[in-house]
């Protein structure tokens, strides 16, 4: 049950952050940003790696679930 709140916690960090920066509401400087974002490929699709992070941290709990359910 712990992978789960893990996966929902850094999901929410990543992909929340990239669409405030994706919509400019934090500067590409600003402390609150992972290191990811610090990236010079990454920060040109900051939403696109949030989605990426998403699509990842879903399948993360989609397994965790399958897996805590048939265990």
């Amino acid at each position: 049950m712990r992978i789960l709140w893990i996966a929902l916690g850094f999901w929410l960090r990543v992909f929340v952050l990239g669409l405030y920066r994706y919509l400019g509401l934090l500067q590409a400087t600003s402390a609150v940003l992972p290191v990811l974002y610090r990236q010079p490929v990454l920060c040109r699709k900051p939403l696109l790696v949030g989605l990426a992070f998403h699509a990842i941290s879903v399948a993360v709990v989609a397994a965790a679930v399958v897996w805590w359910v048939t265990r």
